[in-house]
């Protein structure tokens, strides 16, 4: 596992309503047998506890985790919709997301990832999200 810096820039809305948050952040990259994943703590941007990993498998594939005072676990595919379960401190949901496009040039001393994908609960729709990751080596 190697140190890195990681900046994110997530873009999240339906229509012209939209919020972009940008942050960096240290954590670690790994190569696995199927790409790379991302580990890092959203405690110093969010002032919540939560852990993230980020897996990344070739170009179809993104598996977003986070545990800590929300938990959930987001499988985007490009051109699947997946049943996601979402945990907040006010209750649970079960939300759909569909994955639109995954661009990774990840390697194993940095690179990008972007991806794109809507959420829907019941089928209605959320939010279109876009989220573009920069990763570097720490100098």
């Amino acid at each position: 596992m190697r140190e890195v810096i990681i900046d994110i820039k997530g873009t999240q809305g339906i229509g012209s309503d939209t919020e972009v948050i940008e942050f960096s952040t240290v954590g670690k990259i790994k190569k696995t047998d199927g790409g790379y994943t991302l580990f890092y703590d959203e405690g110093e941007i969010t002032g919540s506890k939560n852990s993230t990993s980020l897996e990344v498998k070739d170009q179809s594939t993104v598996v977003l985790e986070r545990t800590g005072e929300t938990s959930s676990k987001l499988i985007i595919q490009k051109g699947i919709r997946n049943n996601c379960f979402y945990s907040t401190p006010y209750g649970n949901l079960m939300i759909g997301i569909f994955g639109e496009e995954i661009k990774n040039e990840l390697k194993d001393n940095g690179g990008s990832l972007k991806m794109s994908y809507t959420i829907d609960q019941n089928l209605q729709p959320i939010s279109r999200n876009t989220v573009e990751i920069a990763v570097r080596e720490v100098q």
